[in-house]
């Protein structure tokens, strides 16, 4: 059986039950222990349990139902604190709110205030004004236009034109043509579509000229190979020649390297000054072809012995060989191209 220890006699506590022990279970007896140590035992008989509000159930005996009670109470009702003791405030009707009064008085259920606010709004928000109802929105803009912020305030930024980009300039963002990209950019550069953006083609060389190499391919800068009054014929090739090589009619407007060593591949018709493209070249049939170094100023030139190639020497060509002159050096850069078509065979 357990203990529950009480006192009321004396001025010496009892010590606490343990924590793990409850106050109390059906058949445990009272003790009270009195100021000489003596313990003894309740025997039968009633204890007095008194509540005071919200509390109720107290009274005399040994089996108590304590419950929380406010007379009068209803549904909705709150609790709050009287002057002297626990009371309560019943519901208020529909829509008033909980006003409190102040220390010393006990709240009260109130109408909510009445009449209008006012609200102000700043862009991008509308709608503001004095009322009691209220629509908020952002402001309205054009089809694709953005919002941001500039200046101090919100606002829109109208859609751009067609191809344009949203850069920043100044600090702002706004709809710019396409940047040309360049690595550095630098002065000179140009600018060209290479089918999906806009670049820059960095400058050339001093003295070389922007070459078209025809729809479908991007521009270069070539050395000017043709002179004024050059006459220029457009062929197909293989990919193996080269600008500056001497070539021969292969095939129906189409050339190859010309080669002194093999009758088949001579007469020479004229120099490569451009390649469009790698199946397609630029032929000088007449004229001055420019981009050469070394030449021998003043020199006759001729087919050379390796393919593509010129030479203003034939003293050592070998029995067999094809001698064609095709022109003569200007200088040491550019060659006069002016074709004789019969040649000797050695």
């Amino acid at each position: 059986m357990s203990k529950i220890v009480l006192t009321n006699e004396g001025a010496l506590p009892p010590p606490p039950p343990p924590a793990s022990v409850a106050l109390f279970a059906q058949g445990d007896a009272l003790y009270s222990i009195n100021s000489f140590g003596v313990i003894n035992q309740f025997g039968g008989g009633n204890v007095t349990i008194n509540t005071s509000a919200p509390l109720a159930g107290g009274t005399t005996g040994n089996v108590f139902n304590l419950g929380f009670f406010v007379a009068g109470e209803a549904y909705g009702d709150i609790l709050i604190r009287g002057i002297s003791n626990w009371t309560r405030l019943p519901a208020g009707t529909f829509g008033q709110v909980l006003q409190t009064n102040g220390p010393g008085s006990p709240p009260s259920w109130v109408a909510p205030p009445s009449g209008s606010i006012t609200i102000t709004t700043n862009a991008p928000l509308t709608g503001g004004g004095t009322g009691t109802n209220f629509t908020l929105d952002i402001a309205p803009g054009t089809s694709g236009a953005l919002l941001m912020y500039s200046g101090g305030s919100w606002g829109n930024l109208p859609i751009g034109s067609a191809g344009q980009v949203l850069t920043v300039v100044g600090g702002i963002p706004s709809w710019q043509p396409p940047s040309i990209t360049s690595n550095p950019p630098v002065q000179g550069a140009v600018a060209y579509f290479n089918g999906t953006d806009w670049i820059a083609l960095s400058p050339g060389a001093a003295g070389q000229v922007l070459v078209t190499n025809g729809p479908g391919n991007n521009p270069s800068w070539q050395n000017q190979m043709a002179g004024s009054g050059a006459v220029i014929e457009p062929f197909n090739c293989g990919i193996s020649v080269n600008v500056l090589d001497a070539v021969y009619l292969s095939a129906s407007d189409t050339v190859d390297k010309a080669d002194a060593n093999t009758e088949p591949t001579m007469p020479c018709i004229g120099v490569v000054i451009s390649k469009p493209t790698p199946i397609t070249c630029n032929v000088v049939m007449s004229g001055s072809a420019g981009g050469f170094v070394g030449l021998v100023t003043g020199a006759t030139y001729y087919v050379g012995l390796t393919a593509g190639t010129v030479t203003d020497s034939v003293n050592t060509y070998p029995q067999g060989a094809v001698v064609q002159r095709i022109g003569y050096a200007r200088n040491t850069t550019t060659l006069v191209v002016d074709i004789d078509r019969d040649y000797i065979v050695l």
